[in-house]
């Protein structure tokens, strides 16, 4: 028999009604069934059931023993086919819905990480200036010149820009510690006496 006709063999049965295949299927003398006395006592797990032959077999009187119902199960093994590829295209497409959530929240926080990073960076190296011009410096604070408005700025307070925040006076009284408050990175500001008597704004991390 050829593979075609082993592959069409199954589509024999389609039309087909259960009385017919059984009628191909069992001899026309019929089925005898040779049983043990013992079948007599059956059990369905551990109930004992009442006397007699297993379901779908008749005793005659002779004590012989015949069916008298038969299942017939229909299988279409291309139904089968069409359920399992759709089994495992959806495992697949689940997969790389993963592959892709997964692959685009590593993307996004390396982004972000690279991002931070550079504006870190950049915070850090931008040039330091001058909160304002610096009249003078005490130990209790430092004099911010606006025009012709002189500021007290003590410690622990914000210069006028709001920028910084006055941290500490050194003991020589020729530089104080700010806190930017962008970054809170400490600067310290070192007066320029070159240029001026009176302490000047200039700047040095």
């Amino acid at each position: 028999m050829s593979e075609s006709s082993l592959a069409a063999l199954p589509r024999l049965f389609d039309d087909k009604s259960d009385a017919e295949i059984v009628e191909m299927t069992f001899p026309h003398s019929g089925l005898f069934v040779s049983l043990s006395p013992r079948t007599a006592v059956r059990y369905n797990g551990s109930r004992k059931l009442p006397p007699g032959p297993p379901h779908s077999l008749h005793r005659d009187d002779e004590g012989s023993y015949s069916l008298t119902r038969v299942a017939i199960v229909r299988v279409h093994p291309d139904t089968h086919i069409q359920l399992a590829r759709r089994m495992i295209r959806k495992a697949v497409l689940k997969s790389l819905t993963i592959g892709v959530l997964c692959g685009a929240v590593a993307a996004a926080g390396s982004i972000w990480y690279l991002r931070t990073k550079e504006d870190a960076k950049s915070a850090a190296s931008t040039n330091v200036t001058a909160p304002c011009l610096i009249s003078a410096v005490t130990p209790q604070g430092v004099n911010c010149q606006l025009g012709a408005q002189v500021v007290r700025v003590s410690t622990g307070k914000f210069f006028p820009d709001g920028q910084y925040q006055l941290q500490a006076v050194n003991s020589d009284r020729l530089s104080f510690t700010a806190v930017r408050t962008t970054d809170q990175r400490p600067v310290i500001f070192v007066l320029d006496q070159h240029h001026s008597p009176q302490p000047q704004g200039g700047s040095n991390k």
